[in-house]
């Protein structure tokens, strides 16, 4: 399940009113997901975070390619409520 819509920038950046909406989905929505996917598609890069229902968070996150051709990304980087953390702070896992 999510969400997507676009933004006229090279890389998106969520808005306020997309932050207030992201959290009240996880709020409000009833379903028999445990996570939301919001996706936001820009001029040149599309980006996306999930959402899951039972803590509340919100994290983005990147793909990593590993050598053997799969790819598991994780990234903390919490908005509104929460800390942010930096792009370095990627970290890749096999």
């Amino acid at each position: 399940m999510g969400v997507w819509h676009t933004h006229p920038q090279i890389i998106p950046e969520p808005s306020s009113i997309d932050w207030k909406d992201w959290y009240e989905t996880l709020e409000v929505d009833k379903t028999g997901c445990e996570y939301v996917f919001f996706v936001i598609a820009g001029v040149k890069e599309i980006r996306v975070w999930v959402g899951d229902f039972k803590s509340k968070n919100i994290i983005e996150i990147f793909e990593c390619a590993h050598s053997e051709g799969i790819y598991k990304v994780y990234e903390e980087k919490e908005y509104g409520r929460k800390k942010e953390q930096t792009e370095d702070t990627r970290v890749c896992e096999t």
